[in-house]
């Protein structure tokens, strides 16, 4: 009997050492934890991957604001240049010659509207002016 009794007393201060150990650890882990929250600076983290967010989906929406006033200006400058070849079409058929200059003005037109997406309308009226002979000024 005195063996169970040493044993229980030897559990009881066993449960006892525990009950501290838990209700002192607990506190300490606790603050330990707030302190590497802290010191780890992750609330600014957050808050500069949070910045960091809204400024690429500002720039998003720049850069397609701009893709499409891009276009437009492609458009009206394709719209511009085609006018211009059609304006040297049809002075130049009509007296069925082109100078030296107005071929080369013509080339050089031509040569940016075919970058930016020219049709071939355009390609047919240029064929036609590069077969007319030349005319000396």
């Amino acid at each position: 009997m005195s063996t169970v009794k040493e044993i229980a007393t030897y559990c009881g201060s066993i449960t006892t050492i525990l009950a501290l150990i838990t209700i002192i650890v607990k506190p300490i882990r606790n603050r330990f934890v707030e302190w590497i929250s802290k010191t780890s600076g992750k609330d600014n983290l957050n808050k500069k991957i949070d910045k960091l967010t809204a400024l690429v989906e500002r720039q998003v929406e720049q850069n397609q604001s701009m893709e499409t006033e891009l276009q437009k200006q492609s458009l009206a400058l394709q719209a511009t240049l085609r006018n211009s070849i059609l304006a040297i079409y049809n002075s130049r058929m009509k007296e069925n010659s082109i100078s030296l200059y107005e071929k080369e003005n013509l080339a050089r037109l031509y040569e940016s509207y075919s970058s930016i997406g020219g049709n071939s309308f355009v390609h047919n009226c240029v064929d036609e002016l590069n077969k007319l002979p030349v005319k000396e000024d």
